[in-house]
């Protein structure tokens, strides 16, 4: 079932979730919470040294505007997806996937 994006959504699915695995597969990142999975296809701004830093970090907070989503974790590394009309490659920014049967589709 796929959702249109509402903030409090994002929230409830990914606030204090731990990290498990995060990679750059090709053009887009894959971050990992256990069977929970997020996959971002727009650029990422941030200060990421190594994408594997973010490995057993805690989601503390989420921020999201018209133009961009910020996902702050434990370590203070702080992710921000564009989410402007340009930034886009693909048909999504994002999509969160659960095992709770719910996904969310930034488009």
């Amino acid at each position: 079932m796929a959702i249109e994006m509402k903030e409090t959504l994002a929230e409830d699915a990914l606030l204090k979730l731990q990290v498990t695995s995060a990679t750059r597969v090709h053009d887009y990142w894959q971050i990992r919470f256990g069977d929970t999975v997020l996959s971002i296809y727009n650029p990422v701004k941030g200060d990421v040294p190594n994408v594997h830093d973010l490995v057993d970090q805690y989601v503390v907070s989420i921020t999201q505007t018209a133009s961009s989503f910020g996902i702050l974790f434990s370590n203070k590394i702080q992710l921000e997806i564009d989410l402007s009309d340009d930034a886009y490659s693909g048909p999504e920014a994002m999509h969160l996937y659960s095992p709770d049967s719910f996904m969310i589709v930034w488009q």
